[in-house]
Parts: structure tokens; C-alpha cells; sequence
């Protein structure tokens, strides 16, 4: 028995991992802005643009992913002749917790986005206006990150 538990806590220790320093990341997201009103076309997403800066914590004995960066969000819609488009920039702050599966990882937590800047586009035949939305962005955006 005391050669079988020798053996465990070295390859325990041997295969442990430290938590991971600050990084970059970035990538494209599909990342949706839904409407839901009965009169209202569907939308569908634009591909936004991801860059922020993560690094890994612990938080009384858990391990932790926080992170801070910019994200793209908006739609576009195509209905009878009129076209209208919505991107926003965000700032966005997440904490997500990883759960390792066999030899993959998932993640799950909590994101937090502020409204920093947008552009409205909308067409109705030969008219067309563009304008930076001012109004009605106000309110800090709440979500939920998963991800693998």
C-alpha cells in the first residue's frame, strides 16, 4: 500500500500544473444581438472582432481564468427593401472556472460588458442614413461565458 500511494502523490506532483500567466487572446465570434418582438424581422449576427488580455488566479483554493478586453456585438436584418445593421464595441471583464473532462477542459462564469461605441446603418430603397447610437445603451450588459 505504501508503494502504491508513493507512486501516486510523485506522478500527483509530477503532473501538476501551475495556473497560467497573463496571455493575449483574440479571435472572431459570432456574437448575436437578439430582439424578440412579434413584429420585428429575425436578425442575424455579425462576426465581430475579439482582443483582450487573461490571466489565471486563485480564489480561496479554486482555480480562476479573469480577463478584460474589447468585443464586437451587432446584428443585421434584410426585410421588403429595407436593410438595417447594428455594431456596438464593448468593453468586456469575465471570470470563468475550468472544469477538466478526461483530457479536454471546459469553462464556465460570469461576463460583464460596458457599452463603448456604435454604428447604425439602415437603407430603404434609394434612401440611406447612418448614425452612432447614443440612446438606449446605457445599462451594463450581464451574460454567461461557456466555452471548451
Amino acid at each position: 500500500m505504501k508503494i502504491i500511494l508513493t507512486v501516486l502523490v510523485v506522478f500527483s506532483l509530477a503532473f501538476a500544473q501551475d495556473l497560467p500567466g497573463w496571455g493575449f487572446y483574440g479571435g472572431i465570434g459570432m456574437n448575436n444581438a437578439k430582439i424578440s418582438l412579434s413584429s420585428f424581422p429575425s436578425t442575424k449576427p455579425l462576426t465581430g472582432i475579439l482582443v483582450g488580455v487573461s490571466k489565471g488566479v486563485m480564489l480561496g483554493g479554486m482555480p480562476l481564468f479573469v480577463g478584460a478586453g474589447l468585443g464586437q456585438r451587432g446584428y443585421k436584418f434584410d426585410q421588403d427593401g429595407v436593410k438595417a445593421e447594428l455594431s456596438m464595441n464593448f468593453f468586456d471583464v469575465w471570470m470563468v472556472i475550468p472544469y477538466p473532462i478526461g483530457p479536454a477542459m471546459v469553462w464556465a462564469g460570469p461576463g460583464f460588458g460596458l457599452f463603448l461605441n456604435g454604428k447604425r446603418k439602415m437603407e430603404m430603397g434609394p434612401f440611406s442614413e447612418e448614425e452612432d447610437p447614443d440612446e438606449g445603451f446605457d445599462e451594463p450588459e450581464f451574460g454567461i461565458i461557456l466555452g471548451g
